[in-house]
């Protein structure tokens, strides 16, 4: 993961306060990563999302434990 953030950044293609040293990113492998998906104007009523949380797949990446899975729900946010 940092080597993929250290590359977007070196491709330009993330914007934030970079320190005056030009250090690179490093994480701390003893957190784990936040996974988190943004769910924006879904309709509550559809089943499809439902059939996709439902997937097996989805289950394991959840239980892999190599990373936190959250999931955001926005709606009316512009």
């Amino acid at each position: 993961m940092s080597a993929t953030f250290n590359q977007l950044d070196d491709l330009d293609l993330l914007k934030f306060n970079r320190s005056s040293g030009g250090s690179k990113i490093k994480l701390d492998v003893d957190y784990r990563p936040e996974v988190i998906m943004i769910l924006a104007n879904h309709n509550p009523r559809s089943s499809k999302l439902l059939e996709i949380a439902r997937m097996p797949e989805i289950d394991q990446f959840d239980r892999s434990g190599n990373f936190d899975l959250k999931f955001l729900v926005a709606s009316f946010a512009g």
